[in-house]
């Protein structure tokens, strides 16, 4: 099991009504995605082996790179849990 997939576990755990989407990368060493969505809002992950993690909220654009980058699968949590979060809190 890798970081990323460390992650969706993680997630599923502490948030079990978020919906999330594991994207594997069709080689080794790839970049892997994770698409983590609650009450229509989504934040998206992306993991490279050994580079960490980037995470963006919703309405990021192609070929945009994430709204923040961390190196641990702990800091990655938070963040998407506070973005999903704050989505729903702003309804």
């Amino acid at each position: 099991m890798n970081d990323l997939q460390q992650l969706c576990e993680m997630i599923a755990e502490r948030a079990p009504e978020a919906a999330i989407a594991l994207d594997e990368p069709g080689s080794s060493g790839s970049t892997w995605w994770a698409d983590v969505s609650r009450n229509g809002h989504r934040a998206v992950v992306e993991w490279r082996p050994g580079r960490g993690f980037g995470v963006s909220g919703e309405g990021g654009g192609y070929g945009e790179g994430p709204d923040e980058v961390v190196l641990t699968a702990a800091e990655a949590l938070d963040r998407v849990l506070k973005r999903i979060e704050s989505a729903v809190a702003a309804r």
